[in-house]
């Protein structure tokens, strides 16, 4: 199965983390031999005294190597831990030049020390907010799980409110999902869920979001489309799942059906009452027989 870019993320913030945590490990190596320096008259790191040390040290080489794409999402978080890694190392810079007049003030010591605390714990702040990232992934389907999706939609419902640009929502369940289960039993209604959100993951654009709202129903938010561009992608999305076999792991093929309820979001009312319309909406086409796309302002 191909990797689905919810997927795709969630290996990028691990690889991440794991780079965040060998940064921080290096820039307290990199203080501690500083202090040593400093102290013990021991050689001084050349990129302590350079001018350009903060993109030679380290840490500076892994800050200013070439970053994928994907840290883009970040670069805020980036930008405020290189203005502060930058600061250290003008502190540390100016510590050595007083240290070879004579003695350290120290309230100077103190202002390199507090700006190394600064830089580390942006690090680590940096380092949390991508772990709250990963716990907001629903693990089974690789898209987003219910505790990202009213954040999410609170930004596109203020989204819309500034830019007067629309956004819809469509709730999708899987239609006679129990069956499945029943059948092949639930390692195979797991194998289905992972292809349909697969599918979806292919067919929809990359700045639309796929929430899991719960057991075999999916949210999506489509941000610049209206009702009539999100009913035309649901239906195209909703063939596709129907015209694909899903191949179980005992080598039984399968297919399944879903209908989809598609409603606007709302810049002026509650996002749940647009999630109520979208419910509603997808009620209706399920009572329509299954396997259709149905909108709430079109009923």
């Amino acid at each position: 199965m191909a990797t689905s870019p919810v997927d795709q993320q969630n290996s990028f913030i691990v690889s991440a983390i794991r780079q965040i945590d060998s940064a921080v490990m290096a820039h307290v190596r990199w203080v501690a031999d500083f202090n040593k320096s400093l102290i013990c008259g021991s050689p001084m790191d050349p990129s302590v005294q350079a001018p350009d040390g903060y993109r030679t040290c380290p840490f500076g080489q892994w800050l200013y190597a070439d970053r994928p794409k994907e840290w883009d999402e970040w670069s805020a978080e980036f930008d405020h831990v290189e203005s502060l890694h930058r600061a250290m190392h003008d502190n540390a810079r100016a510590l050595v030049k007083e240290k070879s007049g004579g003695a350290i003030a120290p309230a100077n010591y103190d202002l390199f020390m507090e700006a190394s605390l600064r830089f580390r714990f942006a690090l680590r702040a940096l380092s949390f907010r991508l772990i709250d990232e990963i716990c907001l992934i629903d693990q089974l389907t690789g898209v987003w799980n219910r505790s990202s999706m009213f954040k999410r939609l609170n930004e596109e419902q203020d989204r819309t409110l500034r830019s007067n640009q629309p956004c819809s929502i469509c709730m999708m369940d899987l239609d006679h999902f129990k069956r499945i289960n029943d059948t092949h039993g639930h390692i195979a209604g797991d194998k289905v869920l992972q292809a349909v959100m697969e599918i979806a993951s292919r067919r929809l654009r990359a700045y639309d979001a796929i929430f899991r709202y719960g057991g075999e129903e999916f949210l999506f938010c489509l941000p610049n489309a209206t009702t009539d561009i999100a009913t035309e992608a649901m239906e195209r999305l909703r063939q596709q799942i129907a015209d694909t076999d899903i191949v179980l792991r005992d080598g039984v093929v399968v297919r399944v059906t879903a209908s989809f309820g598609v409603a606007p979001l709302s810049a002026t009312q509650p996002i749940e009452t647009s999630m109520e319309e979208a419910d509603r909406a997808l009620f209706t086409a399920k009572a329509k027989g299954r396997n259709s796309v149905c909108r709430w302002d079109v009923q």
